[in-house]
């Protein structure tokens, strides 16, 4: 039996934010001079950890 393990790291692009305008969802984070980026750890197909670097 093995152990798989999966680390991912998640890049927001501009359809996301036309998507996702400011007016509409004014929650979501804007930055311009560098990307928003999440980071999820699944084991075995279960989600453990999941962060945002800011």
């Amino acid at each position: 039996m093995g152990v798989k393990l999966i680390v991912k790291y998640i890049f927001l692009n501009a359809q996301f934010y036309t998507d996702y305008d400011r007016f509409n969802y004014p929650e979501i984070e804007r930055k311009h001079l560098r990307p928003y980026a999440m980071v999820t750890i699944k084991l075995n197909g279960i989600l453990l950890y999941r962060f945002v670097l800011k």
